[in-house]
């Protein structure tokens, strides 16, 4: 399932294989490009978490239209990126095409890539919308190697009605995540946190026009 927008069910419950978001894919990248949950929000808390990427080879899980491959590539790493939609990945060869995108959903493994592959991982605004997550978080630990991270971000909060993110409740996810991954969660990236982040930077830009005034 590709990330982003809003995540539909079957009619039993689970996600399923339809590429949904080929049909928005160019209307969602004008959205999240300068979104206030896209753009101040979730992509500022991810890069914060990956770190410095120079030199170093990231996977890009779910990448979706390709935003933060693109800063990803910007920043001197190695992207690699997958995504169940087609006219997604398309947009993505466009927006960073030093990377290498391919089409792919994450509901199959990922017997295209090595084993201990990739510095860092990054699962950005996609694990709602994958039915075996345990089996999804299984693949990129193995393609990740021992020094390296996983990232991961979702939307909060819940989309009511979607029963696959009912595990994110309660601040449940940590101990989710860890028993899902079987390593600890090292660092985790609250809302308080983003809210700062957010307050600072619309701030910062509330007192940059005033000074070009």
């Amino acid at each position: 399932m590709s990330k982003h927008g809003n995540a539909t069910s079957t009619t039993d419950g689970t996600v399923g294989r339809h590429p949904q978001y080929d049909v928005f894919a160019d209307g969602y990248l004008e959205h999240a490009t300068n979104s206030v949950y896209n753009a101040h929000y979730d992509r500022p808390a991810c890069l914060r978490l990956l770190g410095d990427v120079a030199n170093k080879t990231v996977l890009d899980a779910g990448c979706g239209p390709g935003l933060y491959s693109e800063e990803l590539v910007r920043r001197g790493a190695r992207v690699v990126g997958f995504d169940q939609s087609e006219r997604m990945v398309e947009l993505s060869r466009q927006l960073a095409p030093q990377g290498d995108f391919r089409v792919h959903d994450l509901a199959d493994p990922l017997d295209w890539l090595d084993d201990k592959q990739f510095d860092l991982v990054l699962l950005a605004l996609v694990l709602e919308h994958v039915d075996d997550r345990r089996a999804t978080l299984a693949e990129l630990r193995r393609v990740l190697k021992e020094t390296g991270a996983l990232v991961v971000s979702f939307q909060h909060p819940p989309q009511r009605g979607f029963p696959t993110v009912e595990l994110f409740r309660h601040n449940t996810h940590r101990r989710q995540m860890e028993s899902w991954l079987g390593r600890p969660v090292l660092e985790d990236f609250s809302r308080a946190d983003i809210r700062r982040d957010l307050r600072r930077r619309v701030l910062d830009r509330a007192d940059s026009r005033a000074a070009s005034n």
